[in-house]
């Protein structure tokens, strides 16, 4: 391991968790000033500029933040090495999964 990775994950944990609230945030608040919502509201919400370049954003961030939690937890709670490779590539391959089925729908919607 790198000389500071651990302090490095340290700081991209709480930055892109920073980022995700402040997200969820803006995301309640524009969800509770609607009067009503219907899947055109919604559409035409996720089509605005800013949402078709944050919502990536903020995926790949869940996406990194997940990955550095599960990483962790693999390395000290699953013992053998074959098991922890076996458990971070499904982990890796539903992030991914996750962050190109995001990038399907906001592309859908141009």
């Amino acid at each position: 391991m790198a000389k500071g990775a651990g302090l490095r994950d340290w700081k991209i944990q709480r930055i892109t968790a920073i980022l995700m609230v402040i997200y969820t945030f803006f995301f309640v608040g524009y969800w509770w000033m609607q009067p009503t919502l219907s899947y055109d509201t919604w559409k035409l919400f996720f089509s605005m500029p800013f949402m078709r370049i944050t919502t990536p954003l903020i995926v790949a961030a869940i996406a990194w933040h997940a990955w550095i939690g599960m990483w962790t937890v693999s390395t000290d709670y699953i013992p053998g090495f074959k098991w922890r490779l076996l458990f971070n590539t499904v982990v890796v391959v539903t992030l991914l999964g996750f962050f190109l089925w995001n990038a399907l729908l906001v592309g859908s919607l141009a």
